[in-house]
C-alpha cells in the first residue's frame, strides 16, 4: 500500500486546518473530519488512519475556544448542546471556508465526505441537511442530530445518501436513544442508514470501527 505524504497546516481566513494528502496521486475524494467539544484539527487522525488512502483528509479546527482546552463548533452552555437553528450559521461559515480549501489545494470535486466525532458528528448530520447535494457520504460517531420544530425536511431529500450513525450503548455524554432518534429521522428523509453500536461509553468500540472502515474503504 503506498504511504500518504506528510501532513501539513494551513492558516487561511482565520481557520486552521489540517490536512493530510492522499497516498493516491491524482485523487479528489475528500473527507472532511470534524472533531468533538474540546478537540482540535489533530484529534480525527486515528480515524483517518480507517478510511481509503486515497482520501484527501481535511481536519478543520472549530471556532469555538472551550472554558478548559481545545475547541469546539457552537458553546456549551449549562449542559445545553443546542438547537438545528444553532449549528446553521456555523455550517454556512464552514461551507465557504470549504469551497476556498478545495480551490486552494487544486482539489477538482462538488462533493465531499464527511465524518463528525460527538458536537463533531452533529455538525456533520446539519451539514448533511442543509447541503445534501454537497455531501456524498456522512459518519456520525457518538454524535446527533440536532432537534428543533424549524427542521423542514421532504421525505425524498436524502434519496441515495449513505449515512453511518455508530454509537456506544452504555454513553453517558450523548444517550444512544438521541442515535436512534437521529438515525429515524435520516432514514424518513430517504438517506440509507447504516447503525452500529458497541457496549462502550463516549467512544467507539471494536465493531463500528469495523463498520467505520468498510464504511469510507472504496
Amino acid at each position: 500500500m503506498n504511504k500518504r505524504p506528510d501532513a501539513f497546516t494551513l492558516l487561511e481566513n482565520g481557520w486552521i486546518l489540517k490536512v493530510h494528502p492522499p497516498a493516491v496521486t491524482g485523487s479528489n475524494r475528500v473527507l472532511l473530519m470534524l472533531h468533538g467539544w474540546t478537540g482540535d484539527e489533530t484529534v480525527m487522525s486515528v480515524f483517518g488512519q480507517k478510511v481509503s488512502p486515497d482520501y484527501w483528509l481535511l481536519s478543520p479546527r472549530g471556532p469555538v475556544k472551550t472554558p478548559t482546552s481545545g475547541f469546539g463548533w457552537l458553546p456549551v452552555v449549562s449542559g445545553r448542546r443546542g438547537e438545528f437553528t444553532d449549528y446553521l450559521t456555523v455550517i454556512e461559515e464552514l461551507d465557504r471556508q470549504v469551497i476556498h480549501w478545495l480551490d486552494f489545494l487544486k482539489i477538482s470535486t462538488s462533493t465531499i465526505d464527511v465524518m463528525g466525532f460527538s458536537q463533531g458528528g452533529a455538525v456533520a448530520l446539519t451539514y448533511l441537511l442543509k447541503y445534501p447535494d454537497r455531501m456524498d457520504r456522512t459518519a456520525c460517531l457518538s454524535g446527533f442530530l440536532p432537534q428543533s420544530r424549524d427542521i423542514n425536511v421532504k421525505p425524498d431529500s436524502l434519496t441515495g445518501k449513505q449515512v453511518l450513525i455508530a454509537h456506544g450503548s452504555l454513553d453517558e455524554t450523548i444517550p444512544i436513544q438521541m442515535a436512534n432518534q437521529s438515525a429515524q429521522f435520516l432514514q424518513k428523509a430517504g438517506a440509507e442508514v447504516t447503525f452500529c453500536q458497541d457496549a462502550v461509553g463516549h467512544k467507539l468500540g471494536p465493531t463500528c470501527y469495523k463498520r467505520l472502515e468498510a464504511f469510507f474503504a472504496t
